[in-house]
């Protein structure tokens, strides 16, 4: 923020009286920083103007991932069998998303924002099911529906 005092009549630029920027604030989730503008005239009359206002800063979860799918393929380049899972991106302040294989859950992966896909390799259990959240701050959104491949 930056507050710029010209005098006068009019704000042409040609007579700046003060600058004014302050340090900026960190305002961490769910905080609120309260300001007092003032702006006083002391050389032609005894004008002010006064602001009292807030910022806050209150970022709940990103929206879960939509569409999610699993399709079993074979990589063309390795050959190696993989699950490749898709969803869609529909939270605008991801951190990145967690996918988390259901038959081994201590084992996710991550992936950064604006992501929609991960490749799986595909362990040797027939049947595989996985959900996807968009990771935030502070916290995660609820957990896709699951889809199997």
């Amino acid at each position: 923020m930056k507050l710029s005092l010209y005098e006068w009549e009019e704000c042409d630029r040609t007579d700046l009286e003060d600058v004014a920027t302050p340090a900026p604030r960190r305002i961490d989730n769910g905080g609120e920083v309260r300001y007092l503008l003032t702006a006083e005239n002391q050389e032609t009359s005894d004008d002010s103007a006064h602001a009292n206002f807030s910022v806050t800063h209150d970022f709940g979860a990103p929206t879960e991932p939509t569409t999610v799918t699993a399709t079993r393929q074979v990589d063309r380049l390795s050959g190696l069998r993989q699950v490749h899972i898709t969803w869609g991106d529909t939270s605008a302040d991801e951190k990145g998303y967690e996918i988390q294989n259901i038959a081994t859950p201590d084992q996710t992966r991550r992936v950064g924002p604006n992501r929609e896909f991960y490749d799986w390799p595909l362990p040797p259990r027939e049947l595989q099911c996985f959900r996807v959240r968009a990771l935030g701050d502070p916290t995660p959104s609820d957990w896709s529906a699951l889809v199997c491949a």
